[in-house]
């Protein structure tokens, strides 16, 4: 049968491999266009993401530099604009795998909060340009407090996306800008402001 189909197939051979070959290379080039505007993005910039790494301690609140203008200083994240460009390369870095998703003991509890979820949703919105606050437009009040801030979504991506950074940028604006946060943490946040310590203890019962 095989010898048979060669003399039949043997005349458009040519003319199969140059369209089977000029079909591969379209499809790729569209691929390479369609690329930026997909999921797929991370193909390009999840090396440059591991690289920017933080080497520092994960996690660790960067403190506000009150030595800066007014105009310059910077209060957490309200808008996507408002973010780093590390943070930006970080939502855009998101393969998507819910390896962090897995490990989260506030969504192993049913709460709101999935770290997969929360990136993407700022990935989405950093996309789309859009110029409203993340929260509660892109990110729900309670998506941004269920976070216990333990730092198992940080050491399993594999991608080096630092989900606790953008959380507590998130709350450090909605506490510092809009005065925005749970009651429970209102008596706690007093004490801070009154006594320096969440116990509200005066500075003489230090030990």
């Amino acid at each position: 049968i095989s010898s048979a189909l060669s003399h039949v197939v043997a005349p458009i051979a040519p003319v199969t491999e140059r369209l089977a070959v000029w079909a591969h290379v379209l499809i790729i080039l569209s691929f390479l266009v369609y690329l930026p505007y997909s999921k797929h993005l991370h193909i390009l910039v999840a090396a440059f993401n591991v690289y920017f790494g933080r080497t520092r301690p994960r996690g660790r609140l960067e403190p506000v530099d009150f030595e800066k203008p007014e105009a310059e200083v910077r209060f957490g994240s309200a808008r996507s604009s408002d973010m780093t460009w590390k943070q930006m390369l970080d939502v855009v870095s998101c393969t998507e795998c819910g390896r962090c998703q897995d490990v989260c003991p506030a969504y192993a509890t049913g709460k709101a909060l999935s770290p997969k979820l929360l990136i993407m949703a700022m990935r989405d919105n950093l996309l789309s340009g859009a110029t409203t606050p993340i929260v509660p437009n892109a990110v729900t009040d309670d998506i941004v407090w269920d976070c216990v801030t333990c730092g198992a979504c940080v050491r399993e991506c594999p991608v080096n996306i630092e989900h606790i950074d953008h959380v507590l940028d998130l709350r450090r604006n909605l506490v510092m800008v809009e005065s925005r946060f749970p009651e429970e943490a209102g008596a706690m946040l007093r004490d801070v402001d009154r006594t320096s310590n969440p116990w509200g203890r005066p500075q003489s019962d230090r030990m």
